[in-house]
């Protein structure tokens, strides 16, 4: 999935598409923490990926395990980065 500098989806892959019940259309323009009831609310997930976008710092290897009404309990390893920084050579994100 890719986020924007507001933390809504800009696109899904099909397997989180398919996870959450969900359509392309359902999901783009949406922000991640209004999806699967507001199951993605959390703060330090949130705090987290609020800290890529000003630090330019990455997330690595955090792990999200949680039930999910209607999709039950689910474990997923999440890798953030912040990407397309203007004025930024390629590679240097």
């Amino acid at each position: 999935m890719v986020l924007d500098e507001q933390l809504t989806i800009a696109s899904a892959n099909r397997y989180f598409l398919d996870t959450f019940r969900l359509r392309t259309k359902e999901a783009l323009g949406k922000p991640l923490a209004e999806l699967a009831g507001e199951a993605w609310k959390w703060l330090t997930l949130r705090v987290a990926l609020e800290e890529i976008l000003s630090d330019r710092e990455t997330l690595e290897d955090y792990v999200i395990v949680h039930e999910f009404a209607g999709v039950g309990a689910k474990t997923f390893l999440l890798n953030a980065r912040r990407l397309g920084d203007s004025g930024a050579s390629p590679g240097q994100n």
